[in-house]
């Protein structure tokens, strides 16, 4: 069973962030205040008996009415540890959301072999954060999943993670294949879809770009019929304007002092002002929800914005199908 951070302290400054997102996940579930209560009955009575806190429907309720500005005389002023783990099980995210990490300074961090269930977490962080703002934008080492065929994302995966250290005879390297595959699944569903709210920008150095094409590099290992799908694909999705995608290709000279600031990072991205995520060479995550996090790391993908090679996608486009004439 997972544990809840080090960062896991309730205050009574949280208790209306922690009211209000109780009630945002509510809404996303479809749950009334007595179904909540009675999946929260199944979790605690699943936790066994030294965690079951009595979340009855009354108790929920006084929660949920330290929503808004000000609280009822009636209103809890409280909420147990206990308590957070229970109706963070019962609305299937993570105790580290429901709790709010906007005041804190040091990242939360995910060992996603140790903890497999935080797959369902950070695809809920990344949704629920991308449902509020105008524009995503995501710096990789590698295409994202998004952009890429299913095959190549395949292949790359299997390939990418052979290097990972593994003291558990190949174990630890299949699990992070199948987290990674499973998470890029997901994205690819969400993030094809013509209906978004948002933008979605992802920068990526010309030289990854231009491995794809010669097959250098860890994608050597890729063949060239899947490497030359992988290209047309980034041009199909870019040519649909209705999906509301950019692949932005950055000068690789030009960016590598921003890049030097995040070098233990293969991806990095931030969803408007409200969240950053990125994830480590090592396969962990980290996210933040601290303003202080976010705004810098707006100013890293910003910058490295300013040095590109193509940026509209329609030069992209250009650019794509002049590698592919030469393939």
């Amino acid at each position: 069973m997972s544990k809840p951070s080090r960062f896991f302290t309730i205050e009574t400054s949280q208790i209306s962030e922690i009211a209000n997102r109780i009630e945002r996940r509510m809404r996303k579930l479809h749950l009334s205040v007595s179904k909540l209560s009675a999946k929260c009955s199944i979790v605690s009575e699943a936790l066994g008996h030294e965690q079951q806190p009595a979340l009855s429907r009354s108790r929920i309720a006084k929660i949920l009415m330290n929503r808004g500005p000000g609280s009822s005389r009636s209103a809890a002023r409280v909420i147990a540890r206990s308590e957070l783990i229970v109706l963070a099980r019962a609305l299937e995210v993570s105790v580290e959301w429901l709790s709010g990490q906007g005041n804190h300074e040091d990242p939360i961090v995910w060992n996603v072999l140790a903890e497999p269930e935080r797959a369902d977490h950070l695809l809920h962080l990344m949704q629920e954060h991308e449902d509020r703002v105008s524009e995503v934008v995501v710096w990789s080492e590698y295409p994202l999943c998004s952009f890429v065929t299913q095959e190549f994302m395949y292949a790359f995966h299997r390939i990418h993670f052979r290097e990972i250290d593994d003291l558990e005879n190949g174990q630890g390297r299949e699990r992070l294949v199948e987290f990674f595959n499973r998470m890029g699944n997901s994205r690819r569903s969400r993030v094809l879809q013509p209906n978004r709210s948002f933008g979605f920008s992802h920068i990526i150095n010309e030289s990854e770009i231009q491995g794809i094409a010669a097959g250098a590099g860890i994608y050597r290992l890729i063949t060239k019929s899947v490497r030359r799908r992988c290209l047309e694909h980034f041009v199909e999705v870019l040519s649909d304007f209705e999906l509301k995608l950019k692949l932005v290709i950055a000068n690789d000279k030009a960016t590598a002092a921003v890049r030097s600031l995040f070098r233990d990072f293969e991806t990095l991205g931030v969803m408007g002002d409200l969240f950053s995520v990125w994830n480590y060479h090592s396969g962990s995550i980290g996210w933040s929800e601290n303003p202080k996090y976010v705004s810098r790391h707006r100013k890293y993908l910003q910058q490295m914005r300013q040095a590109t090679i193509c940026n509209s996608p329609k030069e992209t486009c250009d650019y794509l199908k002049r590698l592919l004439r030469k393939a």
